[in-house]
């Protein structure tokens, strides 16, 4: 049960080591999580305009490929058993 205590410490002492020794690195890192935060939100961003444009136009279009797909094996279907008469 020490192992998330220890752990705490550990981090907590890097921290503040980081703090105490130079700024610029504490800086650094603040900076580089906040490139991150930055990505994640062009990820969400993007996801949610290309879940828009599927829900609104692509699936129109794949729903009219998948009649036209349904409808030419139905048709060849029905030449392939008049063929056979």
């Amino acid at each position: 049960m020490l192992f998330p205590q220890i752990g705490l410490s550990v981090i907590s002492s890097f921290f503040i080591i980081l703090v105490f020794l130079d700024t610029n690195i504490l800086l650094t890192l603040l900076g580089h999580l906040e490139n991150i935060g930055s990505l994640l939100l062009f990820v969400a961003v993007g996801g949610t305009l290309f879940w828009f444009a599927y829900w609104v136009l692509l699936r129109r279009v794949f729903r009219a490929w998948r009649i036209a797909r349904i409808r030419s094996r139905r048709l060849l279907a029905e030449a392939t058993r008049r063929g056979r008469e």
